[in-house]
């Protein structure tokens, strides 16, 4: 699934939201050069950026600010290569289109997004370049470089590279001006004159980020860590001043005019998804410390060079290459250089040198193509010599042929390429520039990433006769020239479903390679359990990773009966190379958990499945089932609709497969509303199956499975979970407490707390499933406990898995979420991408944090008597309250609800047709109240407080108050414009208890209140609460709302209130 941005950021774009370069810009209105981020056309400007709460509040990397605000980007690339990709990683998050926070915050956008469009951008060096390493890196380039018979047998061992002028290197666009040079005529004379031979050489670069300290060296395992990202490097050089300048020793002046780089670096981990096998390299070469055990140590991403030719705009096609022609890895250059003990300073670049291919077109400079592609392969003067005759003002011959007075077999120009149109140019995005008589070739104003290239290709420009490079760097696969943005992230581009011996598997074209990946449900198979092992149990992950595969071979007879399994992510290039901590599952046959107690016998199952089967035929189980993801799913998708609904022809036959456990608590769930379909309406209105009933066979039945459970597991103890107690006026027992302890342990034994978006071979609607069922654990967990007033069981620390995209929510074979049906029970129509479950966990994870700021036993000794420190943390939660608010109303605006209110959340309800999205509403109203909970703690604290003082806690005091009561007024407003088609919908099971909290809170601002008028106040709002409470959505809403009437009555009754409602 491809991500997408908020931002009008075309798809074939290669400033994608994959690849987020790190770059230095400057702006018209503020010449102050500033870190910033590239996404389509736009910048995202870092420094204005850290300076916003939505920084500080969602940023969970802790690393000195600062630092992005400087003109260069040493001191952030310092940091390490984690740092610098969780900051990509968090402005991702901040782009993607279905995060709020800077999408419907217009004055954030205005301060943090830079339109190059309509603002004029200068683009500096990225960094401050310390030294500068250029190294020889082809076998070709080397060949034809030095063909004479002094050339050294073996131009790789060791790895040869030279030093170069780092004040030499500017940034893509800057004029390069011809230079003179101490030049040689035909008769061997020397003059000086402007150089006739100017030549680019087409190469990668990559900057140092974590240093390396003097005579530490690094390991080729380590050496990685210490890459801040990838630049495209133009070595410019002047041939007819080299050439003397060659012997004995090398290039002087003919190298120290300019090199230029581009203005973009694109991260190391941007490119993960297109790494490949390194080209084979001769044992020889190889010492123990250059051995690279990695089996994709390179990337395979493709470079093209082309020069535009002004005024006549004609196009030469001068060069296509690729990275993986490069004899040496990024890792064996960097760690061979620091190897003789050399420092390696933050922002020191190393060049990989000329990547040439063994084709003609895959010569990577102006000079080797012209002695290549035209010459007829005698082994004259011009063959030998890095020099072209293309590039002479006159013809033939050419300037070596001259020097050494040889016959020259160049006879003609390179074929010129034709003038690309409109839609070709915007494609290579190819700059041009106007020949000056001053020799200085001037491109036309950069205020965008001109190229479509993802790490800009060199735009500097030289008049050798009004010549300009252009280098275009793109991801290649599998060797075609289409060219690819990483936004085809986890190297994934096409898939084919094929089955082999029993097993489905995918047939991928990954980036730089094709191979068959086994797509494999870890829970495919019926007698086997699964367990993603951890790093402290007695079965260490380190070390079956020697013993794992990557897929379950069911035809292998495991003498142990239990077979680990290595789960790859996207960027592993094999299973001992692991890119963080190795996912090791460890598959296991259900025999060797048949002692397990306590457990239930066989024939205690198997009447409980026979009583499902008389109590539901299967007529009816399908209804039932069309019944829960009709009114259910939309607002709990804890099931696959791709693995259970569709097609629809095959629904009778899996529901005889599923498991009991889950058939019984979907049966159960989806009772509620019999009377929406016309056929159970009339068959089993009489006589209805038992929910109670079937609500216990599946607890039966899951006590049974949890020694050996599957997802079916979990997804059965979430259901009953959900169940609203039948009891009206009594709260949960703490059999539900326990119940939601079972749950959460299963959802991480299954490894559900470990985000799974990056595995390979793991099925495309499994991901999604086991994303949904770790955000369905995580809401039950904390809104379970926080209205039981009781601790979580899950820690922000003990999971990584990232927040839901609409991408979590599709089914089948579907890409495009919107095309998924709309939920709620009304008309067919388009689904909102964002869901009413999307922003339920948004919401809780707000909840979350309040319990953890105020809730917790240290965070109550720590709040309890402290307003100022209660009031700073509440602030940044009340904002992310009310951030939370506007893009759920905006939810609801999509779906086109009549507003009845406009100052109320969740006023809106369906004119026809269920509508579940009341009971977020009310859950936001419940989050509110626990936060104002929190700040009266202090303000009616008996014992003094630790920090206010008597004045400012008091027009404190009444702040909070007026907050809580104000709170309470749209509570009352919400539940009096809810109608019966609200009622009747689904509803969280937590919802009792928000009602009764609700009762709680307008009881507390009563019997605490000192003010006359704030009594009469409170009086009149608890009289329409009661009012609405006792009135509202019939029997449905009795249930709902029995408690909290009682808790109110109770409680007016003890104060000695006893007016009636008529009164």
């Amino acid at each position: 699934m491809v991500l997408k941005s908020w931002l009008d950021v075309p798809e074939d774009h290669d400033f994608s939201i994959e690849n987020l370069p790190f770059g230095i810009f400057s702006t018209a209105d503020n010449v102050t050069p500033r870190p910033g981020i590239a996404i389509g056309r736009f910048i995202v400007d870092l420094s204005a950026l850290v300076e916003t709460e939505a920084f500080s509040m969602y940023c969970t990397c802790q690393f000195p600010y600062s630092v992005l605000k400087e003109s260069a980007l040493n001191s952030f690339a310092a940091l390490g290569r984690e740092t610098v990709n969780a900051v990509r990683m968090f402005v991702k998050y901040l782009l993607v289109e279905m995060t709020p926070i800077m999408r419907d915050n217009k004055e954030l956008r205005q301060k943090c997004i830079i339109d190059t469009a309509a603002v004029m951008v200068e683009m500096h060096l990225p960094m401050k370049i310390g030294d500068f390493s250029d190294f020889l890196n082809s076998r070709t380039h080397a060949k034809n470089t030095h063909s004479t018979s002094s050339t050294p047998v073996n131009m790789f061992n060791p790895p040869r590279a030279f030093t170069g002028r780092a004040s030499s290197l500017v940034v893509s666009g800057t004029p390069i001006v011809r230079p003179l040079g101490h030049l040689i005529d035909s008769s061997g004379k020397a003059y000086v004159g402007p150089s006739q031979q100017m030549d680019v050489e087409m190469e990668f670069a990559f900057f140092i980020g974590e240093g390396i300290k003097r005579f530490e060296r690094v390991s080729i395992e380590e050496a990685e860590k210490h890459i801040f990202g990838v630049v495209l490097l133009n070595d410019w050089s002047t041939r007819d001043v080299q050439a003397p300048e060659d012997h004995p020793f090398a290039a002087f002046n003919a190298k120290s005019f300019a090199s230029t780089i581009s203005p973009w670096v694109v991260s190391i981990d941007a490119l993960e998804a297109y790494r490949t096998k390194a080209q084979p390299q001769e044992p020889s070469d190889l010492l123990p410390y250059l051995t690279d055990k990695k089996e994709l140590g390179t990337f395979d991403i493709s470079i093209h060079m082309e020069w535009r030719l002004s005024p006549e705009e004609e196009v030469f096609a001068t060069a296509t290459s690729n990275l993986t022609n490069a004899y040496w890895s990024f890792a064996q250059m960097l760690t061979h250089h620091a190897f003789g003990g050399c420092e390696m300073r933050t922002g020191d670049l190393l060049g990989t040198g000329t990547i040439t291919g063994e084709a003609n077109s895959g010569i990577n400079q102006l000079s080797g193509r012209a002695y290549t592609e035209w010459n007829t392969g005698n082994p004259d003067a011009c063959g030998k010599q890095e020099i072209s005759a293309c590039r002479l003002d006159q013809g033939p011959p050419c300037y070596a042929c001259r020097l050494y007075a040889r016959e020259c077999i160049i006879s003609e120009r390179p074929p010129r390429k034709r003038q690309k149109s409109t839609s070709e140019a915007g494609r290579a995005a190819a700059s041009s520039a106007t020949a000056h008589d001053t020799g200085v070739a001037r491109p036309p104003h950069t205020d965008v990433p001109r190229s479509s290239n993802w790490t800009q290709g060199a735009q500097a420009a030289v008049s050798a006769n009004n010549d300009v490079d252009l280098a275009v760097f793109s991801p290649q696969s599998n060797g075609s020239s289409q060219q690819m943005s990483p936004t085809h992230g986890g190297g994934s581009v096409t898939s084919q479903v094929s089955v082999e011996s029993g097993r489905p598997t995918t047939r991928q074209a990954v980036v730089g390679r094709e191979h068959d990946v086994l797509t494999e449900s870890l829970d495919a198979w019926p007698t086997k359990t699964t367990f993603l092992l951890g790093d402290t149990g007695e079965s260490d992950p380190y070390l079956l990773r020697h013993f794992s595969s990557e897929y379950l071979d069911s035809s292998v007879d495991d003498i142990a009966k239990a077979t680990p399994r290595h789960m790859l992510r996207a960027s592993d290039p094999d299973v001992m190379h692991s890119q963080g901590k190795p996912l090791v599952v460890l598959i296991a046959d259900h025999s060797l958990y048949d002692r397990g107690e306590p457990r239930l016998d066989q024939h205690v199952l198997d009447q409980a499945a026979d009583e499902v089967s008389q109590m539901v035929s299967d007529e009816t189980g399908v209804r039932l089932v069309k019944l829960f993801f009709r009114y259910i799913y939309p607002y709990f998708p804890i099931l696959s609709k791709t693995r259970l609904l569709y097609p629809l022809a095959e629904l009778p036959a899996r529901l005889k497969t599923l498991p009991l456990s889950l058939k019984a608590a979907i049966y159960a769930s989806a009772l509620a509303f019999f009377t929406y379909d016309d056929v159970l309406a009339t068959t089993i209105v009489h006589s209805p199956p038992s929910s109670q009933r079937l609500y216990r066979i599946a607890w039966v039945a899951v006590t049974h499975e949890v020694h050996t459970p599957h997802l079916s597991t979990l997804q059965s103890c979430l259901l009953l979970l959900q169940r609203v107690n039948d009891d009206r006026y009594v709260m949960d027992t703490v059999f539900r407490w326990s119940l939601l302890g079972w749950t959460v342990a299963l959802a991480q034994s299954f490894g559900l707390s470990t985000d799974c978006q990056d595995w390979t071979g793991l099925p495309e609607w499994e991901k999604r499933l086991r994303r949904r069922l770790w955000w369905a654990t995580f809401v039950m967990d904390k809104w379970a406990f926080m209205s039981a007033g009781l601790t979580s069981h899950i820690h922000d620390d003990n999971y990584d898995v990232a927040p839901l995209t609409a991408a979590d929510f599709i089914y089948s074979d579907e890409t495009d979420p919107s095309r998924q049906p709309q939920h709620g029970g009304g008309p067919e129509g388009i689904e909102p991408p964002l869901s009413h479950f999307y922003h339920l966990t948004r919401l809780t994870a707000i909840l979350s944090d309040i319990q953890t700021a105020f809730f917790t036993v240290a965070a109550s000794k720590r709040t309890e008597r402290d307003f100022r420190l209660s009031i700073d943390l509440a602030k940044p939660i009340r904002r992310r309250l009310k951030e939370w608010k506007t893009a759920f109303d905006s939810y609801l605006d999509t779906r086109n609800l009549p507003s009845h209110q406009s100052n109320s959340t969740a006023t809106r309800s369906r004119s026809s047709g269920l509508d579940g999205d009341a009971s977020l509403g009310l859950s936001y109203l419940v989050t509110n109240i626990i936060l104002f909970r929190a700040l009266l703690r202090p303000l009616e604290s008996n014992l003094p407080s630790s920090s206010s003082s008597s004045s400012s806690s008091e027009a404190g005091r009444d702040a909070v108050r007026t907050g809580a009561r104000t709170c309470c007024v749209e509570a009352v407003a919400f539940v009096e414009s809810l109608r019966r088609n609200v009622w009747d919908a689904f509803w969280h099971s937590w919802s009792r208890a928000g009602f009764a909290m609700l009762s709680s809170m307008m009881i507390r601002l009563l019997i605490t209140s000192t003010d006359a008028g704030e009594v009469d106040d409170v009086n009149a709002l608890i009289r329409r609460w009661r009012w609405a409470l006792r009135t509202g959505g019939g029997s449905a809403g009795n249930v709902l709302m029995s408690l909290a009437l009682l808790r109110l009555d109770r409680s007016l009754v003890t104060r000695g209130i006893h007016e009636s409602d008529e009164e």
